[in-house]
């Protein structure tokens, strides 16, 4: 017991490894910690009691030894056993640390001695020392070692360790082996059937190749034990000696010894599947990561309690929280909700399963309202302490995007009502028009009534050129596209206009880049599109008596022609500027507001782009059209 003791004291060993020790010695022992309760038992004392492990474990000490004085006043101690008479005892006791907190109890029947000479058991011990040592290196050095041990400890005549390869067991190329000559491979099918540990000895009958083997070689005591090496192939360690062995209590601690090795062994195959489990693990982890950072939702990672562990890129741009600051809040601070998040999917966290989504509105960090969509998944439904998942979506865009169909469909309706409008009174004003001409034939001489007949018929002119542009409008576009020279098409209508700019006292500046492209376009509806624009632009700059008109075409890239028109006047106040584009909206008093409209309409159709930027003291229409294919 002494050995043992200085075996494991001030030793890091497993209860495992402690237990394995413990099962290496014939007498009954026990371990106890410091409250006197049994931690661990060797099988010794289970086969003394009869008591399955799991009934002795963290059961008093003695509720299993009792103290009995005799006649003359010495303690005597019985160990219980289970439906069976108490049996009377000798006990030894060593302490484990300094701190008397962990002791063993050696039992000793009455009448009977331990086979075991207690200095070769020290041997022995100090070599299992050294074997369980080894297991700190790789697997090749762990069997080589191991050899090395079990030859210095038994002085084997036979000892090898054979290795699985392609349904063949292969002689290993360790150092320490000494294998005769025995087979250097044979089948693994042959050695199906054979125990983990096996004892055949002369006069058995040989019932496989190692056996016939061993026959061949005088090998008259055959140990066997299998086991898998780390990369879970099968392999076994062959050992025998040519002596017929006999000593029960040998071959016991033989047997001992080699189930420590296998041991030894099987710990390098959880190591093994320990490494390939963290690197499948840190492979998941990855991926979980770069779809949580890469999907278009928000992720929010909730422990069992509902606090937040971890939150993805997306929503830290959707509420204005970095991660850090996240993962000190619960899910209401941070998710600021009215209902409250946690009340709205109590159904969820409580019964750990995806029910639905549901719309609400979440409160940014600076205050501002966020429509979303929110959902909960459990990653584990059946487990009590799984984690949640909150996806979260932006629905503001959507939102916006439903408001616009909204208002264009409302457009659309009112748009059709309002072409049938136009068309219904373009004929009285027609019938009006017919009828002051007729006054006004009839009101020769009478300059008051001249007078008012014709601001009458300015007006039902002003009328039918607002009827007209409705219907323009409102009349779907129907453009013919064909390569058009658009250098030569602004400069015929800067032609048509120049009696007018001169009029105005409108300079007139115009640059056009040399070998210029042809665009797909509609001729008269682009030349409505400049006429326009030049006409506004004549327009603003009447009130501070003329400026300067600039009409500037160049190539933007690859695939597009700029077309850039600009003026010197006042420029366009910002009330009216945002929504310029808009039907009905007009900085002038005479305009109808639908001109830009219809222009923005004619670009649109020519897959082609229109912005504005004005400022005090001019304007400036950029306009972008697609260059004709083939040019």
């Amino acid at each position: 017991m002494t050995a043992f003791i200085d075996l494991i004291k001030n030793k890091n060993l497993s209860f495992l490894e402690v237990e394995s020790l413990l099962n290496l010695l014939k007498q009954p022992c026990v371990l106890v910690d410091e409250e006197n309760e049994i931690a661990l038992v060797n099988s010794a004392f289970l086969e003394m009691t009869a008591f399955a492990k799991q009934e002795l474990i963290r059961t008093p000490l003695r509720s299993m030894i009792m103290e009995e004085r005799s006649e003359n006043g010495k303690v005597q101690y019985k160990v219980v056993r289970k439906n069976r008479m108490p049996v009377e005892v000798e006990l030894t006791r060593e302490f484990l640390d300094d701190k008397h907190r962990w002791k063993v109890y050696s039992v000793t029947q009455k009448g009977q001695n331990d086979f075991r000479d207690y200095d070769t058991l020290k041997s022995y011990l100090s070599s299992l020392e050294v074997l369980v040592q080894t297991r700190e290196e790789t697997f090749s050095s762990f069997c080589d070692k191991s050899l090395e041990i079990f030859l210095q400890v038994f002085h084997f005549d036979l000892l090898g360790i054979y290795f699985e390869e392609e349904d063949i067991f292969q002689i290993s190329t360790l150092e320490h082996q000494k294998v005769l000559t025995f087979p250097l491979k044979f089948s693994v099918q042959e050695l199906e059937n054979m125990e983990k540990y096996s004892l055949w000895q002369q006069g058995n009958r040989a019932i496989n190749h190692l056996h016939r083997s061993a026959r061949e070689q005088m090998i008259n005591t055959l140990l066997v034990q299998r086991f898998h090496t780390d990369q879970e192939k099968k392999a076994m360690l062959v050992a025998g000696w040519k002596e017929n062995i006999r000593d029960t209590a040998m071959l016991a601690i033989v047997e001992d010894f080699m189930q420590m090795f296998e041991y030894g062994t099987s710990l390098f195959v959880q190591k093994a599947m320990h490494s390939q489990i963290q690197e499948e693990t840190s492979k998941t982890q990855e991926v979980l990561t770069f779809l949580q950072e890469n999907i278009d939702e928000g992720v929010v990672t909730l422990d069992h309690e509902k606090a937040i562990l971890d939150i993805n890129q997306n929503m830290e741009r959707l509420l204005g929280y970095s991660k850090w600051e996240a993962q000190a809040l619960s899910l209401d601070s941070y998710l600021v909700a009215d209902p409250k998040v946690s009340d709205l999917f109590h159904d969820e966290f409580e019964r750990k399963a995806e029910i639905g989504e549901n719309q609400l509105t979440l409160r940014r960090r600076d205050g501002e309202a966020e429509p979303v969509k929110m959902r909960v998944i459990p990653c584990d439904e059946n487990n009590p302490t799984t984690q949640f998942l909150v996806l979260i979506q932006s629905t503001r865009e959507v939102d916006g995007l439903r408001k616009n169909l909204k208002e264009l469909e409302h457009q659309a309706a009112l748009g059709k009502s309002v072409a049938t409008f136009a068309h219904e009174v373009r004929n009285p004003i027609n019938n009006m028009v017919t009828g002051l001409q007729v006054l006004q034939g009839m009101a020769e001489g009478n300059e008051t009534q001249i007078d008012m007949i014709n601001r009458m018929m300015n007006d039902c002119a002003r009328l039918d050129h607002l009827m007209n542009s409705i219907l323009s409008y409102a009349k779907p576009l129907e453009n013919k596209l064909r390569p058009v020279n658009v250098g030569l098409l602004v400069q015929n209508i800067i032609e048509k206009w120049d009696a007018k700019l001169v009029r105005n006292d409108v300079k007139m500046v115009y640059q056009c880049e040399e070998e210029l492209p042809m665009i797909a376009g509609d001729p008269r509806s682009l030349e409505q599109v400049f006429t326009n624009l030049i006409s506004n632009a004549v327009e603003a700059m009447k009130s501070q008596n003329g400026g300067t008109l600039a009409i500037k075409i160049e190539r933007a890239d690859e695939t597009n022609i700029k077309i850039n028109v600009s003026d010197t006047g006042p420029g366009i106040p910002e009330e009216i500027l945002k929504n310029l584009f808009t039907p009905f909206v007009s900085f002038s008093l005479q305009g109808t507001g639908l001109g830009l409209a219809i222009i923005k309409e004619i670009i649109a159709a020519h897959n082609g782009k229109i912005t504005v930027e004005s400022f005090p003291g001019g304007t400036v229409f950029y306009i972008t059209l697609p260059i004709a294919e083939g040019e």
